[in-house]
């Protein structure tokens, strides 16, 4: 049981790593590599955008920029050929409802 208060060690993280990609259900990629953790922030940002969550509230969730979480999306989106063409088609559609609802 880890104490509060305290950083996790590398093994406790790992390990809290992969049990939430396998609650997740996370796959590993094709060639049978497990993904990351930065693999599955990816795959969160597609999720997110194929649920229709707006481009900002992707980018609040992920604590970066709009800016980033586009590049996220845009590169996940290559990544994963099944749900590239709607992602990247919705990509489009919520950065130009960013762009016009700027203040």
């Amino acid at each position: 049981m880890p104490r509060l208060g305290k950083p996790l060690s590398s093994r406790r993280a790992s390990n809290q790593i992969t049990k939430w990609r396998g609650e997740a259900k996370i796959p590993p990629w094709i060639d049978g590599r497990e993904k990351t953790l930065f693999d599955m922030r990816g795959t969160a940002a597609t999720r997110s955008l194929n649920a229709n969550l707006p481009l900002r509230l992707m980018a609040i969730l992920m604590r970066r920029s709009v800016r980033y979480a586009a590049q996220v999306i845009e590169h996940y989106g290559q990544v994963s050929p099944d749900e590239s063409d709607a992602a990247l088609r919705k990509l489009k559609q919520a950065k130009f409802r960013s762009e016009n609802t700027k203040m």
